[in-house]
């Protein structure tokens, strides 16, 4: 092959005119080396070369041989140092070799060798820069006398000799190559050979693959000591053969015994190449299939034999072809048991021996009684290969070319009916389309038997352990056969960093160095013992330790199948870390991550949010240490991988610890990884309540991550921040709650501003740069609904001094339970009740004065509906007349100008009327007119004049301005006042 290692390069033209006695090379006079390397660019300065900066170009290897040089790049190079070598000579170089110029040099000591050589380029540091190999040295053709090899375009090298280089019949020593292209295996080829006839000349049969016909008129054929034309115009149909025969087709040139074959199209164009070295022909030498094979080749091997380039009888004139080979054959195990699998390996090939390709290619495996397919590496189509099929298996290999092979398992399994002792015989045949030269290979059989005796060991463990903790493999003994297994002795393996503690096969075993034997003595046929074995992990172990536990059972008893008598179980050991030393850190504000980030750890804790409880369904969960508190708490993220958990189950979690945009969390979506549930039903910690000032920044805000906190008396300061977010303070700062918690529709709750929270409570969590607080469900909120009582006394019925009592059902009535805080001027009294839930209440405002005065400032219950917190009530005096009367007169006659005799009128309000003296706030008028309405009336104030009963009498006056006959009447109101919306006379 044409290699290239690194190049330092030099040019050695000016202007395009060669320096070297141009016209002595042409004319084949030898030039000193010394002469040819002479330059008058020697002065320029010279720059180091790449690799491929410095090519062979061209050389004539009979005759007087010359080598041409060429520089591709646009630098001056300097060959000072560098040297051309066939393996045997040496020539140095001396002097530059100019920009995209050429240096041409005699071979001196060098003497290329007329049947092929190789040339080789070094430069001064002994590295090999270019190399070309021609004739029955490379692929290369061999230039005859006046003839050079050249690469077709100047310096172009892509390291494949045979398609780099042609034939040139005008040498172009020192300038631009002019040589044919190249074009192997596109056109007619050279199929086959008879260079030592019994009698007569030699032949060369051309055949023709293409799909037009072909003019054999101005070809040539060379074979390296002359470039001949052929003297025939015959054609060649397509896929048909041309024999061509010396001295009748071509003269004046002769194939030998070790020789290679060049054709060409008319245009110099080279299209095929064969050759052989050192093989004798005893008929002739054919290409097997008509055309197949390398169109590159120099020698036997490099041409396709033995598959393809063959010394066969003649078939000059017709096909070469001639039947496939194919071939199978079928190995797998001596011994196998029942309940195992089985291997075979099926080895298919079409040999050497046959003359074309096989099509149609099938291979028949028929399955032993007993055995089942399980799956094969054939990658080829069989219908009936599908796991469980018994019978027989047909795979459509296709076509095989000559000297194709193929190899392919087969699994199956052994059915456990299989009668120990019993043989299974698997058959395997090959057949084509095209026949076959012989069938004695077309197949073959494998016959494994099932051992009489079957012994077998198993081992199970935990696939993760827990450093400095047990752990507890299963070891199970079985002999499955018919014969009794003798001397039966099982050996285990400790782990590295374990120590033997038990087991619990009723048998002492002898431990040593880590290696534990029992002895059964026989154990009869069908005879099972599964027994546990206990170790203990040094607590040192490294994270991430894997921890082999081998067994193995032996016998003396002979024929015992071995595939099952060992076994083996790896158990990786992790550190079990609290969930405190995975949160805690020392400055939060400064770093918050877990000194643990990365590590693969153990930890455990009770769950405080079940799976899916927050964020996405089968994704997080949360866990606590029972004890809660401070970095007690730790999100993990399950994402999907294991069941469900739920609140209260206490679990132990193998996973690698892991800060999710900040927020520490456990990863067991992927191993290694783990989960076990130890127990259900466990209490929570208890929420730890804080205040909301607390959970804003990291400082004071990192140790309640994934923690149940509580937050108590908080208000909602903006019920929307964005994406489900809302804000609440309980005096200290706001912080935030989020509605990650209603993924899973159990959190229904809206925020409302001033919503007041008797608590709310969740999961501490941190997300888009802020710690905010992930109620789980509704239950983890509880508002209380804060109302604002306002008794406004416009009628001033409540003297100073005097205490206004808030009664209602909230309270139980209490007439003394809730006090209200007056003003300065005792005109407006407040209160504020806290409800547990909202709806609608009734209530009294109660004065103190003398007793319980209940109906002072209301007579009748008052009602309320509580809808929100901070809601706020504003009441005015309420109380009805619940009789009233014109005393006296029943009539009046009056002079106009002169005001009438009292009028006289009594009223009755409800506890108000009822006590001596004058009820509070009460007034009166008299009036008179002829409105229907008495409101159009003229009214006159009316006066207190005595107790009557549990009425109330007031007097008054009335000065009438115009004559006249009119009705007239008295009139009360408790709640008179300005501002009073019940005011209202009666």
């Amino acid at each position: 092959m044409h290699r290239k290692y690194m190049s330092i390069l030099a040019a050695f033209t000016l202007g395009g005119i060669t320096l070297i006695g141009l016209a002595m090379l042409l004319g084949l006079v030898p030039v000193p080396a010394a002469q040819a390397m002479a330059s008058s660019q020697a002065a320029r300065t010279s720059l180091a070369a790449s690799p491929g900066d410095v090519v062979i170009n061209e050389f004539v290897a009979k005759g007087t041989e010359w080598i041409e040089l060429y520089n591709t790049t646009a630098q001056t190079v300097s060959l000072i140092g560098w040297y051309l070598s066939d393996g045997e000579g040496t020539d140095h170089l001396t002097g530059t070799i100019p920009a995209h110029g050429y240096l041409v040099t005699n071979t001196a000591n060098i003497d290329l060798d007329n049947s092929g050589d190789e040339i080789r380029l070094y430069d001064d540091g002994n590295v090999l820069i270019d190399q070309v190999a021609y004739g029955t040295h490379g692929g290369a053709p061999i230039p005859p006398t006046g003839v050079s090899a050249a690469r077709p375009s100047d310096g172009v090298d892509t390291d494949d000799d045979a398609r780099d280089w042609n034939l040139d019949p005008t040498p172009t020593a020192g300038s631009a190559n002019d040589a044919p292209p190249v074009a192997l295996g596109t056109s007619l080829i050279l199929n086959e050979f008879d260079n030592y006839p019994t009698s007569g000349n030699d032949k060369v049969e051309l055949y023709n693959p293409t799909t037009q016909t072909i003019s054999l008129d101005g070809w040539m054929l060379s074979d390296g000591d002359a470039l001949v034309t052929l003297s025939t115009t015959k054609s060649i149909t397509p896929g048909g053969w041309v024999v061509l025969e010396e001295n009748v087709d071509w003269t004046g040139m002769d194939f030998s015994w070790s020789d290679v074959g060049y054709l060409f199209q008319p245009d110099g164009t080279r299209v095929d190449q064969i050759g052989w070295a050192g093989e004798y022909e005893d008929n002739t030498f054919q290409r097997i299939p008509d055309g197949t094979g390398p169109n590159d080749g120099y020698d036997w091997d490099s041409s396709g034999a033995p598959c393809h380039w063959r010394d066969l009888s003649s078939t000059l004139g017709y096909s070469n072809n001639f039947p496939p080979d194919l071939a199978v054959a079928k190995t797998g195990p001596s011994l196998s048991a029942p309940g195992s699998f089985i291997t075979y390996t099926i080895i298919y090939s079409n040999t050497a021996n046959g003359g074309s390709n096989a099509d149609q290619v099938v291979i028949t495996d028929i399955l032993p009684s007993g055995v089942a397919y399980i799956t094969d590496t054939s990658g080829f189509l069989c219908p009936a290969c599908v796991p469980g099929a018994t019978g027989v298996l047909t795979w459509a290999v296709g076509s095989l070319s000559v000297c194709d092979s193929g190899t392919f398992t087969l699994l199956g399994y052994v059915s456990s009916t299989v009668s120990y002792g019993s043989l299974l015989t698997n058959t395997v045949e090959i057949t084509s389309a095209d026949g076959d030269v012989a069938l004695s290979n077309n197949s073959d059989l494998w016959t494994t038997g099932i051992s009489p005796l079957d012994l077998s060991v198993s081992k199970a463990g935990p696939d993760y352990g827990v450093a400095g903790e047990h752990l507890v493999y299963f070891i199970t003994l079985e002999n499955q056969g018919i014969l009794t297994a003798t001397n039966v002795v099982l050996t285990d393996t400790l782990p590295v960093s374990t120590t033997y503690v038990s087991d619990g096969s009723g048998i002492t075993p002898t431990c040593a160095s880590g290696v534990c034997v029992w002895s059964f003595g026989d154990v009869p046929s069908n005879t099972i013992h599964t027994f546990n074995l206990t170790v203990t992990v040094d607590s040192g172990v490294a994270a991430g330790t894997v921890l082999t536990n081998s067994v193995e059972v032996s016998t003396d008893t002979a024929g015992d199948p071995l595939f099952n008598n060992t076994d083996q179980w790896t158990t990786a050991v992790y550190p079990l870390v609290s969930i405190h030393d995975i949160q805690y850190v020392d400055d939060p504000a400064t770093d918050d991550a877990s000194p643990y980030e990365y590590s693969t750890v153990w930890v455990e804790g009770v769950v405080v949010a079940g799976t899916g409880e927050i964020g996405s369904s089968g994704s997080n969960f949360v866990i606590e240490d029972p004890a809660g508190g401070p970095w007690s708490g730790l999100r993990v993220y399950n994402g999907g991988t294991f069941p469900d958990v739920a609140e209260g189950d206490y679990v132990r979690l193998l996973g690698q610890v892991y800060e999710y945009y900040g927020m520490t969390e456990l990863k067991i979506d992927a191993a290694p990884h783990a989960l076990d549930v130890v127990s259900t039903t466990n209490p929570l910690p208890a929420p730890a309540v804080i205040t909301t000032g607390a959970f804003i920044n990291a400082a004071t805000a990192e140790q309640w991550e994934s923690v149940l906190i509580e937050f108590q008396g908080a208000t909602v300061t903006d019920p929307n921040l964005g994406y489900g977010e809302w804000a609440f303070d309980d005096g200290t700062g706001a912080t935030r709650a989020d509605d990650y918690g209603e993924i899973d529709g159990d959190l229904t709750y809206t925020p409302a501003l001033n919503d007041y929270y008797r608590f709310i409570r969740g999961i501490g969590w941190y997300s888009y740069g802020d710690y905010k607080l992930e109620p789980r469900y509704d239950a983890d909120i509880d508002l209380d609904y804060p109302v604002v009582f306002v008794y406004h006394d416009l009628e001033d019925v409540v003297h100073s001094g005097e205490t206004v009592y808030l009664a209602g059902d909230f309270n139980g009535w209490n007439p003394s339970a809730l006090a209200m805080t007056p003003n300065a001027g005792y005109s407006v009294f407040t209160a504020t009740y806290t409800f547990d839930v909202a709806g609608t209440h009734e209530y009294k405002y109660v004065v103190d004065s003398g007793g319980s005065q209940w109906d002072w400032l209301n007579t009748t219950n008052r009602t309320m509906t509580v809808t929100q917190s901070f809601q706020v009530v504003n009441d005015y005096r309420d109380v009805d007349v619940g009789w009233a009367i014109l005393q006296w007169p029943p009539t009046l006659a009056v002079e106009l100008g002169q005001s009438t005799n009292n009028v006289y009128g009594r009223v009755y309000i409800q506890n108000v009327t009822n006590p001596s003296g004058e009820g509070r706030g009460i007034v009166a008028q008299v009036g008179y007119g002829t409105d229907p309405d008495p409101a159009n009336w003229t009214w006159f104030p009316m006066t207190y004049n005595t107790d009557d009963g549990n009425n109330d009498e007031f007097m008054g006056a009335m000065l009438p301005t115009a004559g006249g006959v009119y009705s007239y009447a008295v009139r009360f109101d408790g709640n008179w006042a300005p501002g009073n919306p019940n005011a209202g006379w009666t």
